[in-house]
């Protein structure tokens, strides 16, 4: 080259050299073949994880669905136990009104108990005096029987002796030629009872030596 410098002439070259390389359409080339392959990896990357979410998000919908199953069942738990509350509160109040109204109630039936009983007691002494004066009645009826029984005998007799039927009456009266004449009244009381007086005449040749007198009272 040195040689060449000092040398006057002329210097012709010439280069073989291959044509020139489009580097825009080369980098354009590998803009679009990264962007495939980040477009191809983006994808895959979705999809693995949409398949590897997809449990999750299940569990999580399930969880929230509990969850919000919890907050319900809380909510109501809260609202029953304030209820329950109340009525702790109430229960002491509502004891004594029963307990009042329990004492009211036993003291009223021992009070109408005791006006049963008191009446009971009274009918059965009624009954009683019902069922003595029933024996008193049937005593005394059997008595009065008992009595009109023999005044019909008696009178009976009497009307025998009357009409001259009496077959001797001294054997009877221990009289020679007696009759007897009997006489009846009645009269009432204002207690309605009815007495009945009989006049008992023993006669003698038609005089009266004898009077006897028998009162019998009947109740009416």
């Amino acid at each position: 080259m040195k040689g060449l410098q000092g040398a006057k002439g002329e210097l012709s070259v010439e280069m073989n050299a291959t044509p020139g390389v489009d580097l825009l359409k080369a980098l354009n080339d590998m803009h679009g073949q990264y962007e495939e392959l980040a477009e191809k990896n983006r994808k895959e990357a979705e999809d693995r994880f949409n398949e590897t979410s997809k449990p999750i998000k299940q569990e999580i919908s399930t969880g929230a669905e509990q969850v919000q199953s919890s907050k319900s069942e809380i909510s109501d738990l809260k609202r029953s136990l304030q209820a329950l509350q109340i009525e702790l509160q109430v229960a002491p109040a509502m004891k004594n009104c029963l307990e009042d109204t329990l004492a009211d109630t036993e003291g009223s039936y021992c009070v109408q108990l005791s006006q049963l009983q008191e009446r009971i007691s009274q009918i059965e002494e009624q009954l009683e005096e019902i069922c003595h004066d029933m024996e008193n009645q049937t005593t005394e009826y059997k008595e009065l029987l008992d009595i009109k029984s023999r005044l019909e005998q008696e009178i009976e007799t009497y009307r025998r002796l009357l009409d001259g039927e009496g077959g001797g009456g001294s054997d009877h009266y221990g009289r020679g030629s007696g009759q007897q004449h009997t006489s009846s009244q009645e009269t009432r009381d204002p207690n309605k009872t009815r007495v009945v007086k009989t006049i008992i005449e023993e006669r003698v040749d038609g005089k009266v030596v004898s009077t006897r007198e028998k009162k019998v009272e009947e109740k009416m």
